[in-house]
């Protein structure tokens, strides 16, 4: 979708859109840059401006996190440094960034990215080989309705849910996976960036849980998986604890794990058997995020599409370990979808969730 001239600005994207922020590795700390350059600029060259008081006030409507950082950090003049992107077809890539000031416009800055790395000029020279012109795929699914339902996906005491299935052909290439845990990642973290704040007590299709609870567990979730590899601690998140910020920590770190590729392709053992760290987010931590996604925003009123690759790759995960999960704690029985269903029902059903 095509923004409006006003929402065509880096901030807009970083804090507003989503998707520009889940690309770059460390994307908090450069989110935090960003803002505070903004704040110098609004406050030292453009005092008064109206159309910057519109775009704050639309940030701040938009975005949580903009919200509550406004107010929070103090002016930054320098937007310089190494960024690291995950770019969906090109993989890791990797810019020095250095701002320039211009002599005939002293209002304005133009901010160069170099690739850091003889790799990254290369992987650049192949973009116009890999990048088509057409809509994502993730914008083409269609909104399916369901309500009751949970998913946990925590081994029982002394065993494991199930080991790698070899007959699960999803690619779980490295770039693939990487691609979806950013996906799957932007579509939870747009949903925890809707909650209201009266809604954090709201019930939700997992019946125990609240908002709060839901979104905790997601956190803790991703805290346990990234601690295999040392990404995270695995403590669980506190009563107090900021979970917005708890979550957009975890996310970065299991991103940051997946950039690294020694960390990505080392073995780890958990309730799914042994496997690398890439496929273990590849199939579990996606499914479940994915999953948790459509219950935050059916219990908070949000947008129920989900990403459809990321849908596909779930089901294919968790068909073959169907009699595995059903467990006191795990899914609810399997719901019969309705004839003609497409696949997003379908794997709402398998997880319990009627439609």
């Amino acid at each position: 979708m095509e923004l409006p001239p006003s929402r065509r600005n880096l901030r807009w994207l970083y804090f507003a859109q989503g998707t520009t922020a889940a690309r770059i590795i460390g994307s908090k700390e450069r989110s935090r840059h960003l803002l505070g350059q903004f704040r110098a600029a609004a406050a030292a060259q453009h005092p008064g401006d109206t159309r910057l008081a519109e775009l704050i006030d639309g940030l701040c409507q938009e975005s949580a996190r903009f919200r509550e950082w406004w107010d929070r950090y103090s002016v930054e003049q320098a937007l310089t440094g190494k960024i690291t992107v995950r770019h969906p077809a090109l993989g890791t890539l990797r810019f020095d960034v250095i701002e320039l000031g211009l002599r005939a416009h002293p209002s304005l800055t133009m901010t160069v990215q170099v690739p850091a790395r003889p790799s990254d000029r290369e992987k650049l020279l192949r973009l116009p080989e890999v990048c088509t012109i057409g809509p994502h795929p993730r914008f083409l699914s269609r909104p399916s309705a369901a309500t009751e339902g949970r998913t946990g996906f925590a081994a029982p005491p002394g065993g494991t849910v199930g080991v790698v299935n070899e007959a699960d052909t999803r690619d779980l290439s490295l770039p693939a996976v990487a691609r979806r845990y950013e996906a799957v990642g932007a579509g939870f973290t747009a949903r925890v960036d809707g909650i209201g704040v009266a809604v954090w007590d709201r019930s939700t299709p997992c019946t125990d849980w609240t908002v709060r609870d839901l979104v905790a567990h997601v956190v803790d979730t991703a805290r346990r998986v990234g601690s295999l590899v040392g990404a995270l601690d695995s403590a669980p998140v506190g009563s107090e604890d900021d979970l917005v910020a708890c979550w957009g920590d975890a996310r970065d770190a299991i991103a940051g794990a997946l950039a690294d590729e020694a960390a990505a392709e080392r073995v780890v053992s958990s309730g799914f058997g042994e496997q690398p760290f890439s496929s273990l987010v590849g199939r579990l931590l996606c499914a479940d995020t994915l999953l948790h996604t459509w219950d935050l925003a059916r219990a908070t009123g949000q947008d129920e599409r989900l990403d459809p690759e990321a849908v596909a790759a779930a089901l294919g995960f968790l068909t073959p370990i169907d009699e595995a999960i059903r467990r006191p704690g795990g899914f609810a029985p399997k719901i019969e979808p309705p004839a003609g269903a497409d696949e997003q029902t379908r794997l709402l059903c398998f997880a319990g969730r009627a439609s």
